[in-house]
């Protein structure tokens, strides 16, 4: 469920040989403190620093320490006093892919990326970090998170029935509106973000972020990637629904409160919060009036001529289906002239009929989404 997350902890003194076999000190550090970054290069979640196992990788010490503070935008810096030796250390680091990198590098596992934390290995990456830098646990605990990512990534065959392909354009068409949140962002056929000043809601396209990002098809040449890419968009689109707290201060959602402030309090409400993170789909206005078979077919008949016979057969059945037979047969029918009225109702339900039969299972981009949410949620519980 976490992935990217920022934290510190206040008052804290490192161990001199901590910092140095496991950090880099920054050349000139500013109004008098002493800066370290942590090593990533040099650590059990990069292949090189397994296979080197040493902290050598660069001869020059300034130079390493640049290398690792332009990687992906994550970091562990310490700072610190030069007479007193305390200081405050600030992470942030993506501790799924932490996880995944340690895991597969050093536990002989083969977890994707798009595996999503579970309560475990929250417990596990927590400790291990703890380990690696010998603070307390306790202390490291007690860190105070200023800003976290929860979200998981979700899986969608392509076909509802043989040879029709329902794509991750299609569901995204659902996420309509954000309570309280009129800035919503579209990227193409990739992704939508609602966003908030202190928070953001994201659905994004996560086969495409992965492949940018390197994470499978690495050595592939870029044509090669969208070749892939299609070939297994033809057979499963991956989704990643994620909430995105950009100031945990201010984050105003009075149900998270106290139970995201500090690492402990995110271990100790895991379950609490994937609740509460499903909760947060309560706020989304979902368009979802069409079923993939009726927006296939209208789609077909958009593309194919200027007729509009079959959409305004389809608003009919739209009111009809809203306002039910009863209210159908009570208020309206007796409004039409009674010559035409046994045709007009014969007609109206022959168009229900038709369209019914293209939904006869009620199947919609919205109760899909949240029932494959819901279920990828409760796999990540502590118990």
């Amino acid at each position: 469920m976490t992935d990217l997350l920022k934290f510190y902890i206040e008052d804290i003194i490192l161990k001199e040989e901590v910092l140095k076999s496991k950090f880099l000190k920054k050349r000139n550090s500013r109004q008098g403190n002493e800066i370290y970054l942590f090593d990533y290069y040099n650590s059990p979640f990069s292949k090189v620093g397994i296979n080197n196992g040493a902290k050598s990788i660069h001869s020059d010490e300034g130079e390493s320490f640049e290398e690792n503070n332009k990687h992906k935008n994550v970091y562990i810096l310490y700072s610190r006093n030069p007479t007193t030796k305390k200081g405050k250390i600030y992470f942030k680091q993506n501790i799924r892919k932490n996880w995944i990198n340690y895991s597969n590098l050093n536990l002989n596992t083969s977890l994707s990326p798009l595996y999503d934390l579970n309560y475990f290995d929250y417990v596990n990456i927590l400790n291990l970090y703890a380990s690696i830098l010998e603070i307390p646990k306790n202390k490291f605990l007690d860190a105070k998170i200023t800003q976290v990512e929860l979200g998981v990534n979700l899986s969608f065959g392509t076909g509802f029935k043989k040879n029709e392909r329902i794509g991750l354009e299609h569901m995204l068409s659902c996420f309509g509106k954000y309570k309280n949140v009129p800035d919503k962002h579209i990227y193409g056929n990739y992704g939508v973000c609602f966003k908030a000043q202190h928070f953001e809601i994201s659905i994004y396209d996560k086969l495409k972020r992965i492949i940018s990002t390197k994470e499978i098809f690495k050595k592939s040449l870029e044509k090669r990637k969208k070749i892939n890419r299609a070939k297994l968009s033809n057979v499963r689109f991956l989704l990643r629904y994620e909430l995105r707290i950009l100031s945990e201060a201010h984050f105003n959602q009075g149900d998270f409160e106290g139970k995201i402030d500090t690492l402990r309090n995110l271990r100790d409400n895991w379950d609490i919060v994937l609740k509460l993170l499903y909760k947060t789909t309560d706020n989304i206005e979902f368009y979802d009036f069409l079923s993939p078979e009726i927006e296939k077919d209208l789609m077909k008949i958009g593309l194919k001529s200027k007729a509009l016979s079959e959409f305004y057969n389809f608003l009919i059945y739209r009111g009809f289906d809203s306002i039910g037979y009863d209210d159908f047969k009570n208020f309206i029918l007796p409004l039409v002239n009674k010559k035409v009225r046994s045709d007009f109702e014969e007609k109206v339900l022959e168009n229900y009929a038709k369209f019914r039969h293209k939904s006869k299972y009620r199947f919609s981009y919205q109760k899909r989404f949240l029932r494959a949410l819901e279920n990828r949620l409760d796999l990540l519980r502590s118990i």
